[in-house]
């Protein structure tokens, strides 16, 4: 039932391909982070409805289901969670913190997906709910589990965070702990009353993706989102605050390609806000043989020096090529120049075939790690 389920909830999420993903999903057992009352499931029109039975048929598809119920904290939808964490490609032996861990049944998928050689660090600000996660997650050695508000974690340099639950601004904190590398993926929104739910909601929120590049941040939206508001020290001012739910509003979020900190964006600008905005400008990184710019959310184009003729851009990894130039401005001055995108594991290295045109073939020194979300 289990690997049906995965199967469904990565087609939902247009992750079919991330076989790792389905297997974690599979692996976990949704019904024993749900708790031993009857399950809920949150409805428009009647609020938190209880299922007919506690049997693990009616939890195992896309449906939320009540954990706080009293807070409107829930257990999320798995299609949203396999669509950000296919975007946020979590790697064996990487460090992850999860912040607003609820019960542990995403913490699990993290741990999952980080294996035996990483580790998850799981924060849960709601005491119950905390020592819920402690006992579900007990045998797994790659999880610590702490009570703690997420404004103050992680304490360490971090591969991946996670967070699930509302803010209207991702802290400091947070951005400055990634590393080189690392992915951010918060809810950004701003706070809302609903009619069925006691505390403040994201309901009109959208998934963001940040990524550490070696001069700054990149960022895309992952697209429509509702969660719980942040509780605890994590704030934003009201100028803030109506600043993106102006943004929220005109929508175009997709164009957002970068975050940039205390600096004044020279492109297009989602939304700007006290030291920080959201714009559309792309980061670039200028070094060596290569620039690296981030084209699509977790996708990386890698460029050569100039060179002339037809090109094959190696997918080697996917067995797929596509011939023909990309026509990527240049840096140095030349109007264009051959790329290679996709998730090649090694440095292309340009050979020129019999007919004298020019192709990528596997070799050279290792790339950072690659990303196609």
């Amino acid at each position: 039932m289990r690997a049906t389920y995965a199967r469904q909830i990565l087609a939902l999420a247009n992750a079919s391909e991330n076989h790792r993903l389905e297997r974690a999903f599979a692996a976990v057992p949704r019904e024993t982070f749900l708790g031993e009352d009857r399950w809920r499931i949150p409805t428009s029109l009647a609020g938190y409805t209880p299922l007919p039975e506690n049997d693990p048929v009616l939890i195992y598809q896309d449906v939320v289901v009540g954990l706080a119920t009293q807070r409107g904290v829930n257990n999320g939808s798995p299609a949203l969670h396999a669509r950000w964490l296919n975007a946020m490609a979590p790697h064996r032996g990487e460090v992850v913190a999860h912040l607003g861990a609820g019960a542990g049944y995403y913490t699990a998928i993290l741990a999952e997906l980080v294996g035996s050689t990483g580790r998850v660090i799981a924060l849960e600000y709601d005491e119950d709910l905390c020592t819920r996660a402690v006992k579900n997650l007990a045998h797994r050695t790659n999880v610590q589990v702490v009570h703690a508000d997420g404004a103050a974690y992680p304490v360490e340099p971090v591969d991946g965070i996670y967070v699930n639950f509302g803010v209207a601004r991702p802290a400091r904190s947070w951005i400055d702990r990634l590393k080189p590398g690392g992915r951010l993926v918060p809810p950004l929104g701003a706070p809302e009353k609903q009619e069925f739910l006691p505390g403040r909601v994201a309901a009109q929120a959208i998934g963001l993706l940040v990524t550490r590049v070696d001069n700054g941040f990149g960022a895309a939206s992952l697209g429509p989102a509702s969660f719980i508001f942040a509780e605890g020290a994590l704030g934003a001012t009201t100028e803030e605050v109506n600043a993106l739910r102006v943004s929220l509003q005109n929508a175009n979020d997709g164009k957002i390609r970068s975050l940039l900190l205390d600096r004044r964006p020279t492109g297009g600008v989602w939304l700007a806000a006290s030291n920080r905005a959201l714009s559309s400008e792309a980061p670039v990184r200028v070094g060596g043989r290569e620039e690296k710019a981030l084209v699509t959310p977790g996708r990386w184009a890698y460029r050569s020096k100039p060179q002339t003729g037809p090109v094959v851009f190696c997918r080697a990894c996917t067995g797929k090529n596509a011939s023909g130039p990309l026509g990527f401005a240049a840096r140095n001055g030349s109007p264009q120049a051959p790329h290679v995108i996709g998730r090649h594991p090694r440095t292309p290295v340009c050979k020129t075939t019999p007919g004298g045109k020019r192709r990528y073939a596997a070799g050279g020194p290792p790339l950072p790690r690659l990303r196609q979300g």
